[in-house]
């Protein structure tokens, strides 16, 4: 299977939402305590969606051009991730 650079960020945003889940002990209650504190200490060092897009715009010939983040939406866990990740005062994204 070819992987795009639409579906390569997209597993990097679903690799963001896997490690805030496992972080996260109401959301995973059964999870072992030191696999939890290694999912917190990598999602502190994780890239946020600015940076994502500025690789995507810095390397386009290693990821592409930037894709339309806003097409990642509509799964709250995922726009929670997203919205996390712009600076403050960025548009959302929403209803786009």
């Amino acid at each position: 299977m070819n992987s795009t650079p639409y579906l390569r960020t997209r597993a990097l945003v679903q690799a963001k939402e896997l490690l805030q889940a496992l972080a996260d002990p109401e959301v995973s209650p059964d999870v072992p305590e030191r696999v939890r504190a290694q999912a917190a200490l990598v999602l502190v060092h994780y890239p946020k969606l600015l940076e994502l897009q500025l690789v995507h715009e810095t390397l386009p010939e290693l990821l592409g051009p930037a894709p339309p983040f806003s097409r990642l939406r509509g799964n709250p866990q995922t726009d929670a991730v997203l919205d996390a990740s712009l600076p403050p005062g960025a548009a959302t994204g929403k209803g786009d």
